[in-house]
């Protein structure tokens, strides 16, 4: 729907409100509410495209109300993970939860949440839960590596792997995916892999380092 003169205007009203919920929306008529909708959307994927965060968290904050909850979860969960990573870049450690509630604003409840959920293992300390997250955002990075043909990064995963499951193949749970040509291999396509075809995928990735020495 193309914005009209009146439309906008009742846009610009509405966020240049210090918090907008569903009441104020009952100005708008169906049409205008789900063209509203479509730009905060879009206005707040190019904040976060354009790493303009504050600007996003301060938008977010004022719609909370309307968004979707997903779309709130989400944006929590990469609010906490940009924290995490600068923490743990600047002082070689992960950070408490205390210390992620202060930086993102948010409660320790919803800190430990995202951290249980992501985990998947409640049981997991704060620390654990933190150490996890990193390190399967880094082993996603090894694996996007090596299946591009670095050789480094393929011996870094063998190695990694091997030393957690010395008698049998496991698979670490994995957030991540690559693609090759237009194949997606993501944790349940490899979860479904036999155990002989893990390995031929490993004999696949050492034979080529072999072949470049």
């Amino acid at each position: 729907m193309e914005k009209l003169p009146q439309t906008a205007h009742k846009f610009d009203m509405l966020l240049c409100l210090e918090k907008i919920e569903q009441p104020h929306l009952a100005a708008l008529k169906p049409d205008e509410k789900s063209a509203f909708m479509d730009m905060l959307y879009s206005k707040l994927a190019k904040l976060t495209e354009y790493e303009r965060y504050e600007e996003c968290d301060a938008l977010v904050g004022k719609t909370a109300a309307i968004l979707d909850k997903e779309f709130i979860w989400e944006h929590n969960h990469a609010k906490i993970m940009r924290a995490m990573k600068a923490y743990t870049r600047a002082n070689g450690t992960v950070p408490t939860q205390t210390y992620l509630a202060t930086t993102c604003s948010l409660s320790r409840r919803t800190v430990r949440e995202h951290l249980k959920d992501y985990g998947g293992n409640e049981a997991w300390g704060e620390k654990n839960d933190a150490i996890n997250i990193m390190s399967q955002d880094i082993m996603g990075t090894v694996i996007k590596a090596a299946l591009k043909g670095d050789m480094k990064a393929a011996k870094l995963y063998l190695e990694t792997t091997k030393a957690f499951r010395p008698n049998e193949i496991k698979v670490s749970t994995q957030n991540n995916y690559v693609q090759i040509n237009k194949t997606v291999i993501n944790q349940q396509v490899i979860q479904q892999l036999k155990p002989e075809q893990l390995q031929l995928i490993e004999q696949i990735i050492a034979g080529n380092k072999g072949s470049t020495e």
